[in-house]
């Protein structure tokens, strides 16, 4: 397999917001199916708004969306819905190596580039990548579901586990100039880049700061 390298990271740009009334971390349901119904909206920039083009004839639909209010990846997670610790790729927990979300919330209502949902479970102001129709002839296949088929924990909302301590504050709207979001984020590097402050390099006598870089 050949080696991914800087030439695949890439840019996406939000095209949207989700809003509901889902404010901290803590207490905000963990799938759709523990939301009770809670409502929300997903904002569309306008710009998009032909694309919504007969969104309306579905009864749910696809969020997907960035965690921007995670910690750092990790390979290894103990999930809400179990005590033992998974592969973060064998579980829906938000500490991914490209911290993106997926929820099938339903679709009540399409308002110009607004639609009013329900069963959301995402905290308000993440940023909106896309959104596809869910379609049961399509998505919904019956059969194993590996750990979770024995999952012995009812963890239906988030405690925080996967929360830095000083989380970032939700996006409050969205402008022209709105930035990107990068596969590079900040939190991604994090485990990879290490800044060496007290390192020294003699060169002509001179000591100057060093930033190695890890891969």
């Amino acid at each position: 397999m050949e080696k991914l390298g800087e030439a695949c990271l890439f840019q996406v740009k939000p095209i949207g917001l989700i809003r509901s009334s889902w404010r901290e971390v803590r207490g905000t349901p963990v799938q759709p199916v523990f939301a009770d119904g809670a409502r929300g909206q997903v904002e569309i920039e306008p710009a998009y708004a032909e694309a919504l083009t007969d969104i309306e004839g579905f009864e749910r639909i696809w969020l997907l969306y960035w965690f921007d209010r995670v910690g750092p990846f990790r390979p290894l997670v103990v999930p809400y819905l179990d005590r033992s610790a998974h592969g973060v790729l064998a579980t829906r927990a938000p500490a991914r190596p490209a911290p993106i979300g997926l929820s099938a919330v339903r679709l009540i209502e399409r308002r110009g580039c607004t639609l009013e949902v329900a069963d959301v479970d995402v905290l308000d102001g993440t940023p909106l990548l896309d959104v596809k129709p869910y379609v049961p002839r399509f998505d919904a296949w019956p059969g194993r579901a590996g750990w979770l088929d024995g999952a012995p924990c009812e963890q239906t909302t988030d405690d925080g586990r996967f929360t830095p301590t000083r989380p970032t504050p939700p996006d409050q709207g969205m402008s022209d100039d709105a930035p990107l979001v990068h596969a590079s984020i900040v939190s991604q590097l994090a485990g990879r880049v290490s800044l060496i402050r007290s390192a020294k390099a003699s060169i002509r006598g001179a000591t100057i700061p060093v930033a190695e870089v890890t891969h």
